[in-house]
């Protein structure tokens, strides 16, 4: 299908919370990126950055992105993204994400905002959600989330509100 390709990969060996890895893909796409995971003045950070440039026939000439998270032992809890694409002609996409979370034990509450723009050109989405989730123990939670999703586009559009409810079980 077009949508998979054939890949060279290799991941390097963990130092000190880094790894790194590069491939290369039939496509022509090379790409390369660094993680970490570890703990930084008391705190359990994840994070990494990644850049791929697609060396082929596509709308994009390379894209960076990259976030970071970090849990503090209280519960709270933040991630912040960013990302970009450069385009061949035109003006470039890029989108940013944060949110913050609170760990209450059995229970997790979050809130967050994205924005993307000129992911097609001229447009800018807006994103915001609340969401909760409750372990039940033996690997099955429930869950509840609310998101909005506001479009500026040139055309009128219409804002989506979405509810939902989860359930989810580990095997």
């Amino acid at each position: 299908s077009a949508d998979r390709a054939n890949v060279v990969r290799y991941d390097t060996p963990s130092f000190n919370g880094f790894q790194g890895s590069v491939s290369s893909a039939q496509s022509g796409a090379i790409d390369g990126a660094v993680r970490y995971a570890g703990k930084v003045a008391g705190l359990d950070v994840q994070g990494g950055i990644g850049y791929v440039a697609f060396n082929n026939e596509n709308t994009f000439d390379s894209q960076i992105s990259g976030s970071l998270t970090a849990k503090h032992s209280s519960g709270f809890a933040g991630t912040v993204a960013y990302g970009e694409r450069d385009r061949e002609t035109g003006a470039d996409a890029e989108f940013w994400y944060a949110k913050v979370g609170y760990d209450l034990g059995n229970t997790e509450v979050a809130v967050d905002y994205a924005v993307a723009e000129d992911v097609v050109v001229g447009d800018e989405v807006t994103s915001w959600g609340l969401g909760a989730q409750h372990d039940l123990g033996k690997g099955v939670s429930v869950g509840a989330l609310y998101r909005t999703f506001e479009l500026d586009r040139t055309a009128d559009a219409q804002d989506i509100d979405l509810l939902a409810l989860t359930a989810r079980v580990k095997f």
